[in-house]
């Protein structure tokens, strides 16, 4: 498995690195961690500085600047690669460093790499770190073009095995997700709650004849059947790793069902599968992945489907 760490020397970083003893990474995992400099270059072409009537910094000095913030990212990187090197030596571990702006870096180097999955820090729930997310992990989430672990510091239990809450609403990446968590090496005692929220269906109150309300019930019953069905066979497959599997059925908005679940069963991680976006859904930010990547009280991971291979 190839993962790309994101990382920038911050607490968040840190907890984001310590997270992954939680994500099942199988041994020779490869891992690539990667620093972004942002080049002070950018900053006068966006007019930061450039906005002043006088401006006594020169080209020279911004190169200066940049070789300086380079080498910062540098060292950053090298940290993190030898803490990993250490909590796993099974691992492959490289560092590299960039000057780039951070969401732009990350992205142009998963395009190159071609991770399995990026991994990120977050900065919270609050009305503030939601608006921070959008700078960073948020840009990361909607373009990378593989799965993407936003970590959430929290405070857990120090022995108790994994709960996994897997989000199942019939996303693209859903078969992905599903492989990969079977793929991965658990410990034992891991748990994982399958978890389908089936949207409600209203009749008009203007149509709610007796012989319509029965066949909606029937269809209704239909619909929480073949669900179920799916979810079995996918609890049959993740529990050939012997980890414990149950899959549950319930109604309501996934955006809210999914999030208090994870409070509720104190989850360590919400797994979810989805689309690949357009540029348009990107603006209008109102996918189930995108809202609880933000209102989650646990790291969680968004699965985006496979590219068909070339033949």
């Amino acid at each position: 498995m190839k993962i790309l760490i994101a990382y920038d020397g911050s607490a968040l970083a840190d907890e984001a690195i310590e997270d992954l003893d939680l994500a099942g990474m199988p041994e020779g995992t490869e891992a690539l961690v990667v620093s972004a400099a942002k080049p002070w270059s950018f900053m006068i072409e966006a007019g930061g500085l450039g906005a002043v009537g006088w401006n006594p910094i020169t080209v020279s000095d911004i190169q200066s600047f940049d070789g300086n913030s380079l080498r910062e990212a540098e060292v950053l990187s090298h940290r993190a690669r030898n803490h990993l090197e250490s909590k796993h030596p099974d691992w492959i571990v490289r560092a590299e460093s960039c000057l780039d702006q951070p969401a732009a870096g990350i992205l142009r180097k998963a395009e190159a790499w071609k991770p399995d999955l990026i991994v990120m820090g977050s900065h919270g729930r609050t009305a503030l770190a939601r608006m921070l997310m959008g700078s960073v992990a948020h840009k990361v989430l909607h373009h990378a073009a593989c799965a993407v672990r936003i970590n959430r510091a929290r405070i857990r239990p120090a022995k108790r095995p994994p709960r996994l809450l897997v989000g199942v609403g019939g996303g693209a990446g859903e078969e992905h997700l599903i492989e990969d968590l079977a793929a991965r090496e658990w410990p034992g005692g891991t748990q994982v709650h399958l978890l389908a929220v089936l949207e409600t269906l209203v009749m008009p109150p203007d149509a709610a004849s007796e012989d319509l309300q029965q066949r909606l019930n029937r269809f209704a019953a239909g619909r929480h059947e073949a669900i179920l069905g799916k979810l079995e066979g996918y609890r049959d497959r993740i529990s050939k790793k012997g980890i414990e599997a149950f899959p549950e059925v319930t109604e309501g908005d996934p955006r809210h069902m999914l999030l208090e679940k994870a409070a509720e069963w104190d989850a360590d991680c919400l797994f979810l599968g989805s689309r690949n976006l357009n540029g348009l859904e990107r603006i209008l930010l109102g996918s189930v992945s995108d809202s609880i990547a933000v209102h989650a009280p646990c790291t969680v991971e968004v699965f985006r489907d496979r590219p068909a291979k070339s033949k």
